[in-house]
């Protein structure tokens, strides 16, 4: 079971380690947030599992929003190491995602009317500070291969996560270790942009069973792309007098 479609997974894999070795080498705070957001890790493993959305998967956004702020606390807060805050963002994510495995029979609006307020409420609450920039200075030919390694992993357990797979912080692992000078800017930007992942999950709900598969997810992709432009465009998360600061030596 776990090993079952593996060049879809190594495939994925790659995408996977491109996108998070771009995300490594950029020093912008607001830009590295940008790249994050795009739902690339999501589309990988959308194909991947073949799975319908359904409640887990609105539930998965508000797990990947708890994944962040568990490792912003632990690591800023409470000083813990990243070898531990990003585990420990994973084990609540991943209790959280087996709880809501009883859900997949649910009417989605069950899921997607509250966990749509809790991101809303944090949005709001949410408020942003300047936080230091931040550039890998790992060699590509070292940094492209572990997280392809790293990524092949986590592809391969996808079938323990049930629904929630798809919004599963495959990339969040690994931008959290890239973005460790920022956590609370990425936990933050994530808050906000999950109101667009929200907004994907009920629309590719809707029509899921009138498209084929690749259908579904353009309309999802047009839905997320647009709700992110607006949210970018009215500068929701942005510092006021926005401007990176400085990487410090």
């Amino acid at each position: 079971m776990l090993f079952e479609n593996l060049p879809s997974k190594f495939i994925a894999a790659s995408v996977l380690a491109v996108f998070v070795t771009v995300i490594a080498y950029i020093h912008s705070v607001r830009i590295k947030t940008l790249i994050y957001c795009l739902p690339v890790p999501f589309v990988c493993a959308y194909l991947v599992t073949g799975r319908h959305i359904d409640t887990t998967n609105v539930i998965g956004v508000l797990l990947m929003v708890s994944y962040h702020w568990t490792v912003y606390f632990s690591r800023m807060r409470l000083s813990w190491p990243m070898a531990v805050a990003i585990p420990l963002g994973v084990c609540v994510y991943l209790s959280g995602a087996r709880l809501a495995m009883a859900t997949t029979e649910w009417p989605i609006v069950y899921a997607a009317f509250p966990v749509g307020v809790a991101v809303l409420t944090g949005a709001w609450l949410y408020r942003p500070e300047h936080e230091q920039g931040h550039r890998s200075r790992a060699p590509v030919w070292v940094k492209l291969p572990s997280v392809f390694a790293i990524a092949v992993v986590m592809y391969t357990l996808t079938p323990l996560f049930g629904g929630a797979v798809t919004m599963f912080p495959y990339a969040g692992t690994l931008t959290s270790y890239e973005m460790r000078k920022s956590l609370r800017t990425l936990a933050g930007q994530v808050t906000i942009n999950s109101i667009a992942f929200v907004f994907m999950m009920v629309v590719m709900w809707g029509v899921q069973d009138r498209l084929p598969r690749l259908g579904t997810l353009g309309v999802g992709m047009v839905v997320v792309v647009g709700t992110l432009g607006v949210i970018y465009a009215m500068g929701l998360g942005r510092p006021a007098g926005f401007a990176d600061v400085p990487e410090q030596s």
